[in-house]
């Protein structure tokens, strides 16, 4: 068994609309996202017993969640600024 944590909570976001009329596009005037998530881990290597199966152990590797925070998102991809151990 593997004692883990996990990240939740309420990260605040914003949306200010600048709306377009000649392209009946609407944009952002201001927009900030911020996500829940690790922001200190460790990888640990665990050995899962399997005695039916050939080989009868094997190893892996799972991210063990130490912290978690706010961290803010940049662009459309959703990836974080921020990233750290």
């Amino acid at each position: 068994v593997v004692h883990n944590r996990f990240c939740h909570g309420t990260c605040s976001s914003y949306f200010i609309p600048r709306l377009r009329p000649r392209k009946l596009k609407l944009d952002a005037m201001f927009q900030s996202c911020s996500v829940c998530r690790p922001a200190e881990w460790d990888t640990v290597e665990v050995k899962l017993d399997c005695p039916r199966k050939n080989p009868k152990e094997l190893k892996r590797k799972v991210i063990k969640v130490k912290k978690c925070k706010c961290i803010a998102l940049s662009g459309n991809n959703l990836e974080s600024e921020e990233d750290g151990r």
